[in-house]
């Protein structure tokens, strides 16, 4: 009796070792379906929320500027924004934007009106949208060539109208560095239009209407005063016209001198990071 009923209590005792193995196996196994499970859902919501990130700031690029102006006066265009923001900063550049234009807009049709040949070509702007800051730069085209910037730069949450130096900081760059690789766009920019003095030199012996050796040597004289004039320190402003392009780049109104007239234009020059 006490031999089976030992055997019996053995037995028991490996059905309920075993009977516990499984058990824990199953639960080992549950847990690690339900982590392999959360995983994948934490992944899934990850993935949804960054999405939803790029759909946000599109959807918001779409809604924080709408048109002020659109209108045509003789075969000039006015395409001109309003910031949709109720902070004061953004009504008060709707209202500068406004009435500045409105000025323009009406001197354009009084010369219109009179015979007179219109000055401004085409008015339009481009916006810039960045989770720290938010850029409307304004292009005036003149038919003479000449382009005029207007930027205005707001931040993102605040709507708080941000200096030139706030704008330079947030672009990762001191306003020493930011005069010193304008400047070297300037050049380049100078060098582009005109090129090196050498090919400069060479295309004004090359021209057809030959010009004395006395008026070479003047050209090449203003080659050298315009280029230095471009990328002197000097021809840096802390007050130029700047934004935030979409990749998070500073852009400024950079000058380059001229060797047309003896004058200089602006460009855009966007400082890479």
């Amino acid at each position: 009796m006490n031999s089976d009923f030992m055997k019996k209590k053995g037995m028991f005792k490996l059905i309920s070792v075993i009977l516990v193995g499984l058990l824990t196996y199953g639960v080992n196994k549950n847990e690690e379906a339900e982590r392999a499970k959360q995983e994948e859902i934490n992944r899934s919501f990850q993935d949804t929320m960054e999405v939803r990130q790029e759909q946000q700031e599109k959807i918001t690029a779409d809604i924080m500027v709408n048109d002020v102006i659109d209108k045509t006066v003789g075969d000039s265009t006015y395409h001109l924004p309003t910031l949709l923001s109720k902070s004061s900063d953004a009504m008060a550049m709707n209202l500068e934007i406004l009435e500045t234009y409105k000025k323009k807009i009406e001197a354009e049709e009084f010369r219109l009106n009179g015979g007179e040949e219109l000055t401004i070509k085409d008015v339009f702007y481009e916006s810039y949208y960045g989770t720290k800051v938010y850029s409307i730069l304004i292009i005036e085209e003149h038919y003479d060539g000449s382009i005029i910037y207007k930027a205005y730069n707001i931040a993102s949450v605040s709507g708080k109208k941000l200096s030139n130096g706030e704008l330079i900081t947030t672009a990762g760059l001191t306003n020493q560095e930011a005069a010193e690789q304008l400047l070297i766009l300037c050049g380049e920019e100078f060098v582009d239009k005109y090129g090196e003095k050498e090919v400069y030199e060479a295309n004004l012996r090359d021209q057809e209407e030959s010009l004395s050796e006395s008026e070479i040597q003047a050209r090449l004289e203003l080659y050298d005063e315009q280029y230095s004039k471009t990328i002197a320190y000097e021809n840096y402003d802390i007050g130029a016209e700047m934004c935030l392009n979409q990749e998070g780049n500073l852009c400024i109104a950079g000058k380059i001198y001229s060797m047309e007239d003896n004058e200089y234009y602006m460009k855009i020059l966007e400082i890479k990071k």
